[in-house]
């Protein structure tokens, strides 16, 4: 499976999750510490990592694997389908 992305996948208080893509070069922890002060300070919802890795393509589809050796976390089978849907909304 080649790598062409990362990404985090995240919660925002206790019912939305989300996952944001971003480039390959970019440090899993960067990313995370600009999203938590973003979300927590203009928000003020409670933001957690949930899972972390690289996308990359399959045959046909896109997946999630791996992890973050910055953040510590691996990937979760729920990113896939959190992928399927932000790949949908843009």
């Amino acid at each position: 499976m080649s790598q062409h992305m990362k990404y985090i996948s995240f919660s925002l208080g206790e019912e939305f999750e989300h996952l944001i893509l971003f480039d390959f070069i970019l440090d899993h922890s960067t990313i995370a510490d600009a999203l938590r002060k973003n979300y927590e300070s203009y928000v003020g919802f409670p933001f957690t990592i949930l899972g972390a890795g690289m996308v990359g393509k399959e045959g046909e589809h896109l997946n999630c694997f791996g992890d973050s050796f910055t953040l510590k976390i691996t990937s979760r089978k729920e990113d896939n389908i959190l992928l399927e849907q932000y790949l949908n909304d843009h």
